[in-house]
């Protein structure tokens, strides 16, 4: 293959993902947007709670990132058994991952209270927190057949979802944070509700699509229970345990940022959520290319193919390279109006 050649395959892999991923963050944005006409205190508790939540979020979502070199490097070798085997042991690992999780936040949410938080900022947040929590499990399912299809090259299917989700979402927050269509206004928590329903939308909708698919048929096996190989759940663990920690230390700098942005008061902590939500996306578009990284490698490593597997390593390094420049243009020229919106 040539570098052009290279480039255009990384695109067409990595732009439904970079699309997906920005649905993600739209979503919390779409979140503070409408919570931020409430009150700076309502968005500051957002941000609050979200310190804690994203935190094992992304632990969990690292986890589920084994998946895809693996379905991607058997997928290369052609060894359908293995691609079944991973999606049914992943499947059965992120189940018992997210339920361990929400189990974590909720024992550990009153801590909020003892990090020198605005009384009025943790108040909105602790139940608010204790809402979101139990979308962690549906979440992370909606994951595992997210890792799974990308595995397999098919990157579009959780954009699709994803756009529908964000429907849904803003829609249920009109709704339950201004109260309209007979029910009540419940602010901050009317948004957690809208997400956690979202989130179980996401994840009934992949789980449908890859069960009934004509073309993801031959997997359907990836469903059943029972029968798990103690080398495969180590072989993941041994793949998604670091990433998830990787993704913790990455958080926690930020996290940890809006914890010191309370100390200075909840509007200083709803405008420091304002600028880091414009940085997410930035983040999140990029890490798109790194999806396609991890398919396109793993790809070539299935077929020991060790020219093509530099080759596409290379061209994407310098694609994200040129995108985090792009980015960091925007964000020094739109630096008085992006915040604005």
């Amino acid at each position: 293959m040539t570098i052009k050649n290279h480039l255009r395959e990384n695109f067409h892999l990595a732009y439904p993902v970079m699309l997906t991923n920005l649905g993600h963050v739209t979503m919390g944005v779409a979140d503070s947007v409408m919570v931020g006409h409430v009150s700076a205190t309502s968005l500051a508790a957002a941000g609050l709670a979200l310190v804690v939540f994203n935190v094992l979020m992304l632990f969990g979502i690292g986890v589920s990132y084994a998946i895809t070199p693996l379905v991607a490097a058997a997928d290369g070798a052609g060894n359908k058994n293995d691609i079944v085997e991973t999606l049914r042991h992943g499947l059965m690992i992120n189940i018992c991952n997210s339920i361990f999780l929400a189990i974590l936040v909720s024992s550990g949410q009153h801590l909020l209270q003892y990090i020198d938080q605005p009384p009025a900022v943790v108040t909105l947040a602790i139940p608010y927190l204790s809402i979101v929590t139990f979308s962690l499990i549906p979440l992370l399912i909606f994951q595992t057949f997210k890792q799974f299809a990308e595995g397999l090259s098919n990157t579009r299917i959780a954009l699709i979802i994803i756009i529908f989700s964000n429907f849904v979402n803003i829609g249920l927050n009109y709704i339950l944070i201004y109260g309209h269509g007979g029910f009540p206004a419940m602010g901050l928590n009317g948004a957690g509700w809208a997400t956690f329903t979202s989130r179980i939308f996401m994840a009934l909708s992949f789980a449908g699509y890859v069960y009934y698919a004509p073309h993801f048929k031959s997997f359907r096996e990836g469903f059943s229970l029972g029968k798990y190989s103690s080398s495969l759940i180590n072989k993941m663990l041994h793949l998604g345990v670091p990433s998830g920690v990787q993704f913790i230390f990455e958080v926690a700098a930020f996290d940890f940022s809006l914890v010191m942005m309370g100390w200075l008061g909840a509007s200083t902590q709803a405008a420091h959520q304002i600028a880091i939500n414009l940085a997410t996306i930035s983040y999140m578009t990029t890490a798109g290319l790194a999806t396609a990284a991890t398919i396109r490698v793993s790809y070539f490593l299935g077929r020991k193919d060790i020219k093509n597997l530099k080759e596409a390593s290379y061209s994407l390094l310098g694609m994200a390279i040129g995108m985090m420049i792009l980015c960091a243009l925007a964000f020094v020229i739109g630096r008085h109006r992006l915040p604005g919106l």
